[in-house]
């Protein structure tokens, strides 16, 4: 009976090890043009779904600018942290929220997120895309934490369906 369970948890923990994977995430959030807040919600969000896909994170710091060529894409140096890292994934997002007072003192929010994920062993994109969020109609209940976060989530699940997906193809 002893042997039994030794030998299940000794399987269930290779299990884990298996289906998990390893990330760097890099995340540039800006308000109205200029960063922040701090800490970054979107972050927060994708950190939250990504543990919860039951993937090990780590991030390159909330102050840590890399060179990153948005338009092009280009993230040779976030590449190059991510495998030093030993990381296998880099998820990088760039968010731009845009918040404005309407005349009746309400707070809009429009939020835009751009994401891609990569190999980081073979600089290989695997899935690039776009997120948007607004609370609108929601002014009072949804702030731009809520919304932010909200959007990571999103972004997170993603992530975590790509990163299946493409194990699977392996």
């Amino acid at each position: 009976m002893r042997l039994k369970f030794s030998v299940i948890v000794i399987l269930g923990l290779f299990a884990v090890r298996v289906f998990s994977e390893t990330l760097c995430l890099y995340v540039e959030e800006n308000t109205n043009g200029k960063p922040g807040p701090f800490p970054p919600p979107t972050k927060e969000g994708i950190y939250y779904g990504l543990f919860d896909g039951d993937h090990i994170v780590f991030d390159t710091g909330d102050k840590n600018i890399l060179r990153v060529n948005w338009k092009k894409p280009e993230f040779t140096e976030a590449l190059n942290l991510s495998v030093e890292g030993g990381a296998r994934y880099l998820v990088a997002v760039r968010v731009n929220t845009a918040e404005h007072k309407t005349p009746d003192k309400k707070t809009i929010i429009n939020t835009a997120a751009s994401f891609y994920l990569y190999d980081a062993r073979y600089s290989k994109l695997i899935k690039k895309g776009n997120v948007e969020g607004d609370n609108r109609g929601k002014e009072g209940r949804i702030n731009q934490k809520k919304l932010d976060f909200t959007l990571g989530e999103k972004i997170a699940a993603i992530i975590n369906d790509s990163i299946k997906k493409y194990v699977d193809k392996l």
